[in-house]
């Protein structure tokens, strides 16, 4: 594998994390918040499921294992723990 296919594959790791963290939030606030922005979030969420889905069909046909697709997950949660224990600092 090249430098650059192994630097995109990177960003689409991250992209991915981000993504399923998002998805995360915008599940939590959708039911606290005034209707435009509850319609904006679940057209967020639905924009970034698709791209989550896409990623994980593309690890499900490479054979990517349950355990490291766990870890994303787990990585994920872990960047919205850090997110909120920083705004609780500020």
């Amino acid at each position: 594998m090249t430098t650059k296919e192994e630097l995109v594959l990177k960003d689409v790791r991250k992209t991915y994390l981000l993504a399923k963290a998002a998805s995360i939030m915008y599940e939590s606030i959708k039911h606290d918040v005034n209707p435009e922005i509850r319609k904006a979030a679940l057209e967020a969420k639905a924009k970034t499921n698709f791209f989550i889905k896409l990623v994980d069909d593309s690890f499900r046909r490479r054979n990517v294992s349950e355990n490291f697709i766990n870890l994303e997950e787990d990585l994920s949660f872990d960047i919205i723990d850090k997110l909120y224990e920083d705004s609780i600092k500020k």
